[in-house]
This record gives structure tokens, C-alpha cells and sequence, in this order.
């Protein structure tokens, strides 16, 4: 949810409801987040807030939620840096593997080609 609504660039969701979701542990879930920075966090959890409560924020009506996904920044953007840079990143896997830097090339030429 969070990351396909940024990766469209719209507005994402204050809450939402995972009652489609069947099949989820625990569905019926109303679910909020928080973004920040939090040392020593994992990148997302989900934490369950206990009763429904209301969103503190503006809204045209009042929204309860009893979840809350909690982004850590400084923790996700540790994990893009070891995603290209680590010792299994794709900047290794580049430079290893002779079929994947055709295909970047290639990827290179058609969606950033020269101005």
C-alpha cells in the first residue's frame, strides 16, 4: 500500500481496510502509518494499537483505525544503499554477470537515452 501509492505519485490512503483481505492472520484490520526516522528499527512493521481510535489529523469526517504501519527511513535507505552497494547488490551482480550488463545497457539506451 504505501509504496504503490509514492511509486504513482498520489495521494496515499489515511486508512484502509483489509476486510477483501481473507486471508490475511487477522483481517478487518483498519490500518494508518507513520514515517520517520528510527534508529535501529526494521523498515516497516505493523504494529496493532488496540481498540478503534481516531485519526488525529483533518479530515472531513471522523476515521478510526486499531493499526499502524511504521516506515523507518534511516533503516529502508540503509537497505537501498545495500541493495546496489552490498556484497550481494546489484552493483556486484553487474559487474559479475555479463548477460545482465547487456540487458542494463540495453535498458540504459531505450529509457535514458542521451539529451
Amino acid at each position: 500500500m504505501f509504496r504503490h501509492k509514492i511509486a504513482h505519485i498520489c495521494y496515499p490512503y489515511l486508512v484502509f481496510h483489509t476486510s477483501d483481505k481473507q486471508k490475511l492472520p487477522k483481517p478487518n484490520r483498519r490500518v494508518t502509518w507513520k514515517v520517520g526516522i528510527y534508529k535501529d528499527e526494521p523498515p516497516i512493521r505493523l504494529d496493532d494499537t488496540g481498540p478503534p481510535r481516531d485519526l488525529k489529523t483533518k479530515t472531513p469526517w471522523e476515521v478510526e483505525y486499531d493499526s499502524r504501519m511504521v516506515v523507518s527511513l534511516s533503516t529502508f535507505r540503509d537497505d537501498i544503499v545495500a541493495s546496489i552497494y552490498g556484497p550481494s547488490g546489484y552493483l556486484k551482480h553487474l559487474q559479475t554477470d555479463h548477460n545482465a550488463r547487456s540487458k542494463f545497457a540495453k535498458w540504459i539506451k531505450v529509457y535514458m537515452p542521451p539529451a
